[in-house]
């Protein structure tokens, strides 16, 4: 077993059934109208993991199959026995009986590596109490905001900056300054390298704030999907993997903030 000090982390596999999955969570009360496939797996590794369920998590909609790459700080032991435990039903949802896995662990890392990541993040802020954001009229897709709603980090700052032309350089520039204010300078790496891969809009379901859970409603919200890639220098292998267990920004329990790692080209 991992010492008390030490932080354990698994990637692991999994590969789901998109209609039992979906069907899963249409019996859980959860239309997916927008088709937000993180929502689903969601509700589904809490079901089979309970408390410690893997996350932050990427998954991938691969037409039958639901591809899904996550990060999960128990050891394999533990994780076989979890996995024997769950409801049969939410086993068969999954292509693979077990979970693959790869060790992230700090003893995978040494410093001075250099890797490659990608990262599907969702750039956005939420307005402070008393703040609000009027449409901006160089942007004809926003809406009016006002205290506590979360809303695009571009369209943020074009409300703040209405005289800025809307380049999609600029966009692009905006958002990848999101990301290194969220990775922060205690990641225990250096980002060497960013840039914007891929950007859309995406209707999300997530539940409204309310102590009362019973309150709580699901609602649907679009906010942006933006794919970055990059590279990174690690400075301090520890608190690289903590910056892994914890991912990237908000919405991380849904399919977002995940740094997926990859070999550093050149």
């Amino acid at each position: 077993m991992a010492t008390t000090d030490t932080l354990h982390l698994d990637l692991i596999l999994q590969e789901l059934d998109t209609r039992l999955l979906l069907a899963f969570a249409r019996d859980r009360g959860h239309s997916l109208r927008g088709g937000d496939l993180g929502y689903a797996v969601h509700c589904w590794l809490r079901e089979v993991w309970g408390e410690n369920w893997p996350k932050p998590f990427m998954a991938e909609d691969r037409g039958r199959m639901v591809q899904v790459l996550a990060y999960h700080r128990q050891e394999a032991s533990d994780r076989e026995q979890s996995w024997q435990a769950c409801d049969a039903d939410l086993r068969a949802i999954a292509h693979n009986q077990l979970p693959g896995h790869k060790d992230r662990s700090p003893a995978a890392w040494r410093e001075g590596m250099s890797i490659g990541f990608q990262c599907l993040g969702c750039p956005s802020k939420r307005l402070a109490r008393g703040a609000s954001l009027p449409p901006a009229p160089n942007d004809p897709n926003q809406r009016q905001a006002g205290p506590g709603d979360e809303v695009d980090a571009w369209q943020h700052y074009l409300a703040r900056n209405p005289d800025t032309p809307a380049h999609p350089a600029l966009r692009e520039e905006v958002y990848s300054t999101w990301f290194r204010e969220r990775l922060g300078a205690d990641c225990g790496a250096e980002l060497l390298a960013v840039r914007v891969a891929n950007m859309q809009r995406q209707k999300l379901l997530r539940r409204t704030q309310d102590k009362n859970r019973e309150k709580r409603k699901t609602k649907e919200v679009e906010l942006p999907a933006v794919t970055f890639d990059g590279v990174l220098r690690i400075t301090n292998p520890e608190a690289f993997t903590q910056t892994l267990a914890k991912g990237i920004g908000r919405h991380r329990a849904f399919g977002f903030g995940m740094l997926l790692l990859k070999p550093a080209l050149g």
